[in-house]
């Protein structure tokens, strides 16, 4: 509220209304904005968190390269 910022979005309460999402992403109602990041930029992702510069889902990749 002291913000005014917009949140769009809900929790999926139901098995049902899981597949109802997946079904929305396959047809392209909706389009999740996801962006895969490297763990050792987790100093950065924080930094963009706190300054609320996300947009959708941060990933990090934890596996070896």
């Amino acid at each position: 509220m002291i913000k005014a910022l917009h949140i769009t979005g809900g929790l999926v309460g139901s098995l049902k209304e899981g597949i109802e999402a997946i079904e929305y992403v396959q047809k392209g109602i909706v389009k999740p904005q996801v962006e895969i990041r490297k763990f050792r930029e987790l100093p950065q992702v924080y930094e963009q968190l706190e300054k609320a510069d996300v947009s959708g889902r941060i990933v990090l990749r934890i596996a070896y390269e």
